[in-house]
């Protein structure tokens, strides 16, 4: 039996356990199918309006698992309190309030909500494993259905739902070498089809996978001291030789010219505002309004100027005026390109909070996990992948990949469960 997996009835009372397995295995299979709403909005698709219903008739419960409880608390009262938010941001005459973006914002917000809650029974009744497969397919089937253009097709809609498809199955071989191997050629596809970021998820769950290996096999040591230290090396020479692969172009021409500029301007965050323009542009808002905007508020034009003049001392040949900047990044509604950013731009330091929540406790899991060399491969990745999602991905399309990726992580957290995944039938 997978780790996880449940014999307990739920909601549906003494119905059969496959009932209620089944159904919550499908309604998590649609959660990332946003092209098939009945009311024309992506995020109220079959599978959020299905959850609120079931949330309504007692079916779909708050999860137990108190990580879960917590991120869902916080998120729940960054949701109520986005009024109050909004009016006091509005409390500014020089800002609009844009009620169509208000309710895409809300909504959005809605998704995550119930998506938390909807993953929670379906790992309850089957495993997290399958509520992971579950999801992924439902992830593949959206690309298939939205067609992406051939530049985006592993970049921004498959490589996610077939990376993690394709470890969950590679978690099942008990021989390290072929599982280290696998995920070598995972990166190698990744970096070939010009998804860096996937890649280095890649490279960062094979070398976190050996560890842990080495840590089951008593290679190295179980040490708290000995995975810290591993940990911050890792991270030190990143950050001392990171800027200079990037400056050189190892990361792109685009890369290479704003690091260059972050290199002769210390005032800065470096590799990482290099990376993504627009965290210039939320630190420059955060600095003016650290209690957020709120859904449905577009930035008065003295605000839209000096974060435009924030974003352009990072990348001076970001076309700031009527291009992306100004059709994507501030239009009427404004997006940071990062889940944290606009969580908390949105709604406030309770979407902050939730934000911060998780990424400490993926940081915590990533240490226990290499201190008893427990998870596995899909874990490994995804721990990874959702720290950059929350600092660096959109909120509209990566929410729902950050919130089953941290679900999962937690899930499988305990020591047991992650034996039991990494070794089935152990």
């Amino acid at each position: 039996m997978l780790a996880g997996d449940s014999q307990q009835t739920d909601g549906f009372g003494s119905g059969p356990t496959s009932l209620s397995r089944a159904v919550a295995i499908v309604l998590v299979f649609l959660l990332p199918i946003k092209t098939i709403s009945p009311l024309g909005s992506a995020s109220l698709n079959l599978a959020v309006l299905g959850g609120l219903l079931f949330i309504l008739l007692g079916i779909i419960r708050v999860p137990g698992e108190k990580w879960a409880k917590r991120v869902l608390i916080l998120l729940t009262i960054a949701l109520v309190t986005s009024p109050l938010l909004t009016a006091l941001s509005l409390g500014d005459s020089s800002r609009r309030p844009e009620s169509i973006n208000r309710i895409g914002v809300t909504l959005l917000l809605v998704g995550g909500i119930v998506s938390i809650m909807a993953l929670c029974w379906c790992a309850r009744l089957a495993g997290p494993t399958i509520m992971l497969t579950s999801f992924s397919l439902g992830l593949l089937a959206q690309a298939l259905i939205a067609s992406p253009s051939s530049g985006l097709v592993w970049k921004g809609y498959l490589g996610w739902s077939i990376t993690v498809i394709l470890l969950i199955a590679l978690s099942r071989f008990r021989s390290v070498p072929v599982v280290m191997l696998g995920i070598l050629m995972l990166a190698g596809v990744s970096f070939v089809l010009d998804s860096r970021a996937f890649g280095l998820f890649c490279v960062v769950a094979l070398l976190m996978y050996g560890w842990c290996s080495a840590v089951r096999a008593k290679a190295v040591p179980s040490s708290r001291v000995v995975s810290f230290g591993v940990v911050s090396t890792i991270a030190v020479v990143g950050l001392v030789v990171g800027p200079s692969i990037a400056a050189d172009g190892a990361l792109g021409e685009r890369v290479r010219e704003r690091t260059v500029v972050q290199l002769a301007n210390p005032g800065t965050f470096g590799l990482l505002t290099s990376a993504r323009p627009e965290s210039s542009a939320a630190w420059n808002l955060f600095k003016a309004n650290p209690l957020g905007y709120g859904p449905g508020v577009t930035l008065s034009s003295a605000e839209r100027a000096s974060t435009k003049l924030a974003m352009s001392r990072v990348d001076a040949n970001l076309n700031v005026e009527g291009g992306y900047v100004d059709r994507y990044v501030l239009n009427v509604r404004t997006r940071l390109h990062s889940v944290t950013a606009d969580l908390w731009f949105n709604f406030g330091p309770f979407g902050l909070a939730a934000a911060v929540v998780m990424i400490g406790y993926l940081i915590r899991q990533a240490f226990r996990f290499m201190y008893f060399g427990t998870g596995n491969p899909v874990s490994h990745f995804l721990i990874f992948a959702a720290l950059w999602d929350l600092v660096f991905s959109p909120i509209d399309s990566n929410l729902p990949l950050v919130v089953v990726a941290f679900l999962y992580t937690m899930m499988i957290g305990d020591k047991e469960d992650a034996d039991a995944v990494t070794n089935p039938g152990r």
